[in-house]
């Protein structure tokens, strides 16, 4: 399937459920690696890096610990300064080596204060996994650590990423 069409507006593959799961496996054996000896807090964002870090943990092999988080810098439309926490994290940071898990950095707002809020609780580290990335897009002074995919500005959806809450399940990335 080269194309996929929600709300009439038609989407073309970009990324395979393949070069995903080829980049995903590297993305683990590097997490691996860098934390050799360790145990780091995994924390998901949900809804949309749930997909995304079932994937890695699988990858990974190993027996870690995660927890889940959901957040919104929106309230419908409109976007706030301020983080609402609709699930709030339930999992004592402090002391511990965190990996946010990420599905998408677009402005980088989200991740920025998640890193923040996570240092500001003790954490000893902070870093983040994130699937796809739109550096072009971000305007917070934030950097992922592990990052499957740069790409452009356009909306995608597939393999967790929606439409108005479909197509989180499709396999492929697709991009409008």
């Amino acid at each position: 399937m080269k194309t996929v069409v929600f709300n009439g507006e038609r989407y073309r593959k970009i990324i395979s459920a393949s070069q995903i799961k080829k980049r995903v496996k590297e993305l683990a054996d590097e997490i691996k690696a860098d934390y050799e000896g360790k145990q780091p807090l995994f924390v998901c964002m949900l809804s949309g890096a749930a997909i995304f870090t079932a994937d890695l943990m699988r990858a990974m092999d190993s027996d870690a610990y995660i927890s889940f988080i959901k957040c919104s810098s929106y309230d419908g439309t409109s976007r706030n300064e301020q983080l609402n926490f609709s699930i709030p994290l339930d999992a004592d940071v402090k002391g511990k080596d965190i990996i946010i898990i990420e599905d998408l950095i677009d402005s980088g707002h989200t991740m920025f204060e998640a890193k923040r809020i996570a240092l500001e609780l003790g954490a000893a580290s902070c870093r983040i996994a994130v699937l796809v990335n739109k550096p072009g897009n971000v305007k917070y002074d934030i950097k992922a650590d592990y990052v499957g995919f740069n790409i452009s500005e356009g909306f995608i959806v597939g393999n967790g990423f929606d439409v108005d809450g479909y197509g989180r399940g499709l396999k492929d990335i697709y991009q409008k």
